[in-house]
């Protein structure tokens, strides 16, 4: 039995905080195994494209060789991944971090039972603003012969209402300097350049 708190100078959280932090891993626990039903996108942006039936769901390992042919299906991309099979054993490794993590999903996005698109969302926990949550966004991509038909949008959509109802305060995502078109869709679904980002490689 491990000796009382009181007895050895260390203290348990207090109970609020005890509270909030069993809160907020449920919240993830909801979002890492929601259910997600198909979706029907409305038309209304896009009055050339009939309405279509789109699932979203969590990515199984079964997955990697379509999701890694959608991250190197773009200019950038292609300098970056390496889709040829069999995958390297870093993609696999890779996503039984995030299978394991209560914080993080691989998600695919399907039509009729193919994937049409993908992105790793994320929830971080921040002792700033409050000690309040953010979702990320990263690696999104939707497959090139299917850009233009509000998937992208509507996949975000999805993606910030995960995060709202995991508690979130606000949404993010980087974009690299170089992706012009993609700057423009950011902006014209509501995401703002606040901030300046920097990287170095190690």
């Amino acid at each position: 039995m491990s000796p009382d708190a009181s007895s050895t100078g260390s203290h348990a959280p207090p109970a609020f905080v005890q509270e909030y932090s069993a809160r907020m891993f449920l919240n993830c626990s909801i979002f890492k195994r929601k259910i997600l039903p198909p979706q029907l996108l409305p038309a209304g942006p896009y009055p050339s494209v009939p309405p279509i039936m789109v699932s979203y769901r969590d990515a199984t390992e079964e997955d990697l060789p379509e999701i890694i042919a959608l991250l190197a299906d773009d200019p950038l991309g292609a300098s970056r991944e390496d889709p040829s099979l069999p995958l390297a054993p870093s993609y696999h490794a890779a996503f039984r971090a995030i299978a394991v993590s209560p914080y993080q999903r691989l998600i695919v996005a399907t039509e009729g039972g193919k994937i049409v698109g993908t992105m790793q969302l994320l929830l971080i926990p921040a002792v700033s603003r409050g000690g309040s949550w953010r979702g990320q966004i990263e690696a999104m991509r939707i497959a090139s012969n299917q850009r233009g038909r509000g998937l992208g949008e509507a996949f975000v959509r999805w993606a910030l209402d995960e995060c709202r109802s995991a508690g979130c305060l606000s949404v993010q995502l980087t974009s690299d300097n170089a992706r012009a078109a993609a700057h423009r869709f950011w902006n014209r679904i509501g995401f703002s350049p606040t901030h300046t980002g920097f990287k170095i490689g190690l």
